[in-house]
């Protein structure tokens, strides 16, 4: 499946709640992997243009570490989602082996779809899921990258749940979270080089790693 035409039985879960309800974070199934690959929008067929990259990438990593928690909603549908990986799959970052990076942390707050989901704690609970996982892993610390402003993975959301700055760039920011004092701080991948200007010309560098089904999308306009 691409994204496309909502099937009901891919965001919905029956999964035994009581009276009253509560987020239920569980790892990643067969269910559910289509949904986690369109980023939890499998309504929006223009998106779905970035998910067989991301097909390929997952099922090429899927046994060397990635790990993926969701969020359930106490309606039984798929809400959030974390993705992480040790350092040797982020290769945005130079760190320690037993350095773990989470790729991406996020939870459905657009009204279309599955509506807003937010405020109800599913990203802290994802976190805390996936550091768990990580330390059990033999993780030694954890770093994220985000952006700096107020938006979509930022930094300071991650500064807010025990992480520290460690680097930046441009826009972005990593950080960190340490298990193991021993453990050297991570930094972002530096630019070595510049393409060279061709007169007439508009020069686009894509950096595409394949685990992000946006940058994905972004990558195939550019390239087309």
């Amino acid at each position: 499946m691409l994204c496309g035409p909502v099937d009901k039985k891919l965001i919905w879960l029956d999964v035994g709640y009581g009276s009253g309800g509560t987020v239920e974070i569980v790892d990643l199934s067969p269910e559910t992997e289509d949904v986690y690959l369109c980023c939890l929008k499998p309504e929006d067929r223009t998106f779905g243009e970035g998910v067989p990259l991301k097909r390929e990438w997952f099922n090429r990593y899927r046994d060397g570490g990635v790990g993926v928690k969701l969020a359930i909603d106490d309606d039984g549908v798929v809400a959030g989602m974390v993705q992480y990986s040790p350092r040797e799959l982020a290769p945005f970052v130079v760190a320690d082996v037993g350095t773990w990076v989470v790729h991406c942390i996020w939870v459905h707050v657009y009204e279309g779809g599955i509506g807003n989901r937010g405020g109800k704690g599913m990203g802290p609970a994802l976190l805390r899921a996936a550091e768990e996982d990580m330390r059990a892993r033999g993780a030694s610390g954890v770093a994220a990258w985000g952006i700096k402003g107020d938006q979509w993975m930022n930094a300071p959301w991650f500064e807010g749940h025990g992480y520290r700055r460690v680097d930046e760039q441009g826009w972005l920011a990593l950080t960190f979270k340490v298990f193991d004092p021993d453990v050297d701080e991570p930094r972002f991948l530096a630019q070595v080089r510049r393409p060279e200007p061709v007169p007439g010309k508009v020069l686009v560098s894509s950096f595409l790693i394949g685990w992000c089904t946006s940058g994905n999308l972004n990558h195939e306009w550019a390239r087309r």
